[in-house]
């Protein structure tokens, strides 16, 4: 990638009871492309561009890995900001809730039949598409990690430097520290320290992230470094992203007893936007929308 090239980052969102993951891959900063990944294989269905800008932070992927919540903005007269409804990799709103600006918006998965949105908005077609059982909630003003942290513990609040960093808005010193357990091996766990926000030519979230393997006399930490995403696989696989490739790490590795180089799944550097139009079943809802 040349230096005048713009950033690839890769974020991505990993099914609860399904070995099903969507990644968001972006760059340029208005352009992001979802990819589903089917984990137990490593195979990609590399699906819709939207030109416009996704929040992570605010969007969620349902239990079973067949819908995905997503709050965007293309910030244009027609379409400001909104939240959407999908089929994965497909960013064609089964649903779709309109907005103005970025305060409140996007919402969470509580369940694969039941959402709740970030904002108290009526649904623009009533939720007539919807299926049958189908429950749309709401928490006004509340983000999709307010609303269901998930597996991810909170462990340090963290507090704003007191010395400025000129290369990001806002510095924390000590950083926001939260963990996850892994799911094969509950002396270890991943951590990820939120060290800033809004880098200049870099992530909005700056993260860090560390495996620590809880043992006598004292925990052993490993320094993973800066990251753009990471989480653990159902396997208890070290599943993350830096400068757009995507990485996995077996777990006997991660536990300690193996050595390997990781195992690059995808290199997403070179993608490059294009209209692509959504097939059939991405307008229509899933054949069980509401199991679980």
């Amino acid at each position: 990638m040349s230096e005048t090239s713009p950033a690839t980052r890769v974020c991505g969102f990993i099914a609860r009871d399904a070995r099903i993951a969507v990644l968001l891959r972006r760059g340029p900063s208005k352009q992001v492309r979802m990819i589903k990944w089917h984990l137990s294989s490593d195979r990609l269905e590399k699906g819709q561009w939207l030109s416009g800008r996704v929040y992570p932070e605010r969007s969620s992927l349902s239990p079973d890995g067949e819908l995905f919540l997503y709050f965007a903005g293309k910030f244009k007269a027609s379409v400001d900001t909104f939240t959407a409804i999908c089929r994965p990799p497909w960013f064609t709103a089964l649903g779709f809730w309109p907005s103005r600006g970025t305060w409140g918006g996007g919402g969470v998965f509580i369940s694969n039949r039941e959402i709740a949105l970030g904002i108290n908005v009526k649904e623009k077609n009533d939720c007539r598409s919807f299926p049958e059982r189908f429950i749309v909630g709401s928490a006004s003003g509340r983000s999709a990690a307010a609303l269901w942290p998930g597996e991810w513990i909170i462990m340090q609040r963290g507090r704003e430097a007191d010395t400025p960093d000129p290369t990001m808005r806002r510095r924390y010193d000590p950083p926001a520290i939260s963990a996850r357990v892994n799911p094969c091996n509950a002396r270890i766990s991943l951590e990820r320290h939120l060290v800033g926000v809004y880098e200049i030519n870099g992530p909005l979230h700056v993260r860090e992230f560390q495996i620590v393997r809880h043992k006598k006399p004292g925990p052993a930490v490993e320094r993973l470094g800066r990251l753009d995403w990471a989480d653990w696989d159902h396997s208890g696989d070290l599943l993350f992203s830096a400068d757009g490739l995507v990485f996995r790490r077996p777990f006997r590795v991660v536990q300690g007893s193996g050595s390997a180089p990781d195992v690059v799944v995808a290199d997403l550097r070179e993608d490059v936007f294009t209209n692509i139009p959504p097939p059939k079943k991405a307008r229509e809802w899933p054949e069980t929308p509401c199991a679980h």
